[in-house]
């Protein structure tokens, strides 16, 4: 992909190409390097799954909301031995786990019992409210009892930080990346040069102390920035990044901007304004080409 400036990766996702797979819940588009990205538009978190073709093996990581069928999906675009990844345990990337015979996830007991617990329609009706669904719902879908269904715990597989998923010529590193949550991880290419961020690095930093939602942990702030920092040290030898939220391809560079953002955040050097999010004051903090939110 070469050199590219933040404004370029804009139009080079442009250009990339949508795919008419599914019910048109999700807009898929495929990404350079064998990458499809799985949006779900037509909800304002705007979450996106990531499909990662290997030789032998396909990687998804996450499976979304749980709005809509990604198994059936990602069925049409592979027929490839399938591995699945979460990046953390919220809701709107572990929504489509039960469809699936093993789901991997850090090894956090929370995060573990969040997935063996499933999210109640009361757990996320901060999130469930219909007015921030704003295209038509897949048939059987119903906003007032959306709710996440719970995995078994014989299926859900514990990682650790430097696990490797094997795909066939094609590799992904975990990166233990707390912060944002306290299980959250990043999937590094090195050989295609490529970080799947999840949500530790995306438009929006949610870094709360916490939540003040039920199933959704702490955030840490230094930990938030440790990782950041850590991310940041690999941005020379990356060529894009793919993250949860926002534009699924943007530019490594942001990720020195967001250590570096973080640690004014933490020292009090930042300036912010009070906003209202999930019921509660919060403190955001504007930068170039991201907010943070603590």
């Amino acid at each position: 992909m070469g050199t590219l400036s933040s404004r370029d990766f804009q139009k080079e996702f442009a250009r990339a190409e949508c795919l008419p797979v599914g019910s048109g819940w999700f807009k898929v588009v495929k990404l350079p390097h064998n990458v499809f990205a799985l949006m779900e538009t037509g909800h304002t978190q705007g979450v996106c799954s990531f499909l990662i073709l290997g030789e032998q093996k396909a990687l998804l990581f996450d499976t979304g909301m749980g709005v809509d069928d990604i198994l059936a999906v990602v069925r049409q675009l592979t027929d490839l031995e399938l591995v699945v990844v979460n990046s953390h345990s919220h809701f709107d990337h572990t929504g489509g786990d039960w469809l699936f015979e093993q789901v991997h996830i850090f090894d956090d007991p929370y995060a573990i019992d969040v997935l063996t617990s499933g999210y109640a329609h009361a757990d996320i009706q901060y999130d469930a409210r219909p007015e921030l669904f704003n295209k038509a719902l897949p048939a059987g879908f119903d906003v007032e009892t959306y709710s996440v269904r719970p995995v078994e715990r014989e299926r859900i597989v514990p990682i650790r930080d430097g696990h490797v998923f094997d795909l066939g010529s094609r590799q992904l590193e975990v990166l233990h990346t707390p912060g944002h949550t306290q299980d959250g991880i990043m999937l590094l290419d090195r050989n295609h040069r490529l970080l799947f961020t999840g949500d530790t690095y995306c438009d929006f930093l949610y870094a709360f102390a916490d939540w003040n939602m039920p199933k959704f942990g702490q955030s840490n702030l230094l930990d938030y920035a440790r990782s950041m920092q850590r991310a940041a040290q690999l941005a020379p030898n990356l060529d894009a990044l793919h993250p949860s939220h926002g534009q699924p391809l943007a530019d490594p560079a942001l990720l020195a901007k967001a250590a570096a953002a973080l640690c004014d955040v933490l020292d009090n050097r930042a300036e912010s304004t009070p906003v209202n999010l999930y019921g509660e004051r919060r403190r955001m903090y504007a930068f170039d080409g991201f907010w943070i939110f603590a």
